[in-house]
Parts: C-alpha cells; sequence; structure tokens
C-alpha cells in the first residue's frame, strides 16, 4: 500500500476568507464539497465521520489548528477539483490559505521514522486524530526536529557512506548559512550530537551489512531532504503550526 507523507503549513486569513466560502455548498466545478463528503461517506460508510460543520468552525477559527483527517479530505477536495483537473487553469491552492511545504519523495519510511526516533528523544505536543493520518505541531517544535534533520543530514553527507564526494562546493549558500547557524545555536547541546552520533554509527553499520531497510532509506535521500529541509527553514512563520499528513 501507497504511504503519502505531506507538510502543510497555513495563512489563516487567505483561508478564511478564500477556502471558507469554497466549502460551502456552491459547486466549485464538478461538485460541492458536501457531495464530495458524501461520496467519501458511501464509499467508506462507517469508516469515514467526517463534518463540514467541524471543518467549517476549524477554518473561521484559526486553520492551524485543523485536525490532519480534516486537512486531508480539503487537500483530497482541491486536488480533484482544482489541481488535477485539466479544466481548471488556476492550479495555486495557497490562496485557500493551505501551503504545501514538502512532499516526500518515494523513500518516504526513512523521513518519519526519524521524526519517531526524534520525539522518542524529545517529545512535542501533538495534535491528532482518531484515524492517525499524521500530526498538527507548533512550528517551533517542528523547526527544532528540522534543525536536527539538517544536522544528521549534512553529517551523512560529509561522511560519503552514500558513495559521493561532497565539498563545499556542492552546497549552496544558503545551506552553508543555515548550517552555520544551527551549528553554533547547538553548539553545547550534548545530548543531541550524541543522538545523531549514534544514528550515524547505526546507518553506517546498515549500509557496510547491506542493510537496505527503511531506516537507511535516508542514506540515499540526505541530499534531497537536507536541501529541502534548509528551504523549509526559511519558509514557516514561527507564530503558526505546521500539519505533517501520513496516509
Amino acid at each position: 500500500m501507497a504511504r503519502n507523507i505531506e507538510i502543510y503549513t497555513f495563512n489563516k486569513e487567505n483561508a478564511k476568507e478564500n477556502l471558507l466560502p469554497l466549502i460551502s455548498d456552491t459547486i466549485l466545478h464538478k461538485k460541492s464539497f458536501s457531495q464530495f463528503l458524501n461520496e467519501r461517506k458511501n464509499e467508506f460508510e462507517n469508516n469515514f465521520n467526517i463534518s463540514k460543520n467541524k471543518i467549517a468552525k476549524a477554518i473561521s477559527t484559526d486553520i492551524n489548528y485543523i485536525q490532519p483527517e480534516d486537512l486531508l479530505e480539503i487537500i483530497f477536495f482541491l486536488d480533484e477539483e482544482i489541481k488535477y483537473n485539466k479544466d481548471i487553469l488556476e492550479k495555486d491552492i495557497e490562496k485557500y490559505g493551505v501551503n504545501l511545504l514538502y512532499e516526500i519523495p518515494t523513500v518516504r519510511y526513512s523521513y518519519m521514522y526519524q521524526y519517531s526516533n526524534y520525539t522518542n528523544y524529545y517529545p512535542i505536543e501533538e495534535i491528532t486524530d482518531n484515524d492517525y493520518y499524521g500530526y498538527n505541531i507548533s512550528a517551533v517544535d517542528f523547526l527544532k526536529f528540522n534543525d536536527y534533520m539538517i544536522l544528521l543530514t549534512r553529517k551523512i553527507l560529509d561522511s560519503r557512506m552514500n558513495g559521493y564526494d561532497y565539498s563545499e562546493k556542492d552546497f549552496t549558500d544558503l545551506e552553508k548559512k543555515v548550517l552555520e547557524i544551527i551549528n553554533y545555536q547547538f553548539k553545547d547541546a550534548d545530548g543531541l550530537h550524541k543522538i545523531i552520533e549514534e544514528e550515524i554509527l547505526y546507518l553506517r553499520n546498515s549500509v557496510d551489512n547491506e542493510d537496505n531497510n527503511d531506516a537507511t532509506q535516508i542514506v540515499w535521500c540526505a541530499s534531497e531532504f537536507f536541501s529541502k529541509s534548509v528551504l523549509m527553514r526559511e519558509k514557516i512563520d514561527l507564530q503558526n503550526r505546521v500539519v505533517i499528513l501520513d496516509y
């Protein structure tokens, strides 16, 4: 079964102004949001308990606190009616206050493996739903995990355990600048560095033993995870929240 990992942030003003009317009974292209939810309900029957009123309340109050399961239905609706609809020329869903930061590539398990690894040592407050379609967390907490990913993936790249020879010329000025900031910020964080060193040792042993499991996938996509994590760090407003959809 396929697994999708997507990371979103929000603009609550755009959501209230543009997304809230969109989920009324107005037909956007082929169907209204209510019709869309009814079709989903007919498909999944008792396993589908999404409420349009609950979603509307979350958007009108502050979409930053939306439940992952509710966001997932909004994303499916926007994808069906806008993003992947060949008759719609305007594909930008950001005007509805929903901003896709990163869609994790094929090696999705390794990203969430590291999320679990990090939160095992540094528990964070998460808003989850009954079906566990992901996590709604503060931007502050997400960026701490994101910094961990930057430090870990850069160490993987520097170790050359993936067989590629990286040098300073392979990194952008922004990547160098952000790494310098993070290294200084965490220079006395002995506990975090110990966790990273232990993870590097585990990954190196796994690669040496040709144990290509879900966890070791990060070795082969370390360059992308590193660059994307740097870009995410620059885009996130600390006053907002982040939703990691995992479905």
